[in-house]
């Protein structure tokens, strides 16, 4: 039993790591490959609604919405990157004009 164990485990494993490789985005360029830069197509595709959202300490951030259909807004950490905060349509987006 300990040996069935075992090898369903080790299958497990082998299928997991043969699955987690990751591709390499390459363009060839004479008798080289060199690397493309990453695209984030859900950022990069991403529709401003032209509204915004109101954090609790009033600092309003411009709402996108992803490809399919959620809405965020982009927040800026203290150190300074850049993350999606999802939000759910409600009384805190607002238009253009306030309203």
């Amino acid at each position: 039993m300990k040996k069935v164990i075992l090898s369903v485990a080790l299958l497990l494993g082998v299928t997991a790591a043969t699955l987690a490789q990751q591709k390499a985005n390459v363009q060839l360029v004479g008798n080289t490959y060199k690397a493309l830069p990453k695209q984030r197509s859900d950022t990069a595709t991403a529709k401003a609604t032209g509204r915004y959202y109101v954090d609790r300490k009033g600092q309003m951030w411009p709402v996108f919405e992803s490809n399919t259909g959620k809405l965020f807004a982009l927040r800026t950490s203290a150190a300074g990157k850049q993350y999606k905060y999802y939000i759910k349509p409600s009384t805190d987006t607002i238009d253009y004009e306030g309203n």
